[in-house]
Formats: structure tokens, sequence, C-alpha cells
């Protein structure tokens, strides 16, 4: 798979030496089709990227929730 300025040159390349408006508007669809699948995946992983770090943010806060218990239990002792 070729970057996504590698795939833009091509498209200008294509286009310059279409045929006819026709195959220009089919290229255009093609490329139109290929940057919104590139979008797509910007967002899947976005969506992983966060996911993975409430999950981090859950899991520690898990981890600390029982200090905060001791500390929340002494704080009563004392009081």
């Amino acid at each position: 798979m070729t970057n996504a300025t590698d795939r833009t040159e091509l498209y200008f390349q294509q286009v310059k030496f279409a045929k006819d408006d026709a195959e220009r508007q089919q290229i255009a669809a093609e490329y139109r089709a290929y940057y919104a699948q590139l979008a797509d995946n910007d967002k899947v992983v976005a969506d992983k990227v966060r996911k993975a770090h409430f999950d981090n943010l859950k899991q520690e806060l898990d981890e600390f929730e029982p200090t905060l218990q001791r500390a929340m239990e002494m704080l009563e002792r004392m009081y």
C-alpha cells in the first residue's frame, strides 16, 4: 500500500492522462472511496486508543481503591 501523498500524486497523473470526462469521474470516485476508507480506519484506531486509555485509567483507579479505602477508614477512626 502506498501512502496518501503518493496516492494523491498518482491521482493527479491519472486525471491528467484520462481519455475523457467519464474516466476522470471514475478515477475521482475511486479516490473518494479510498480517502473515505482512510478516514474510517483513522476513526477505528482513535476509538481503540480512547478505549485502551480509559481501560488503563480504570485499572489504575481499581488498583488505588484499596489504598483510598484504608485512608478513609483511618480518617474515620481518627475523628
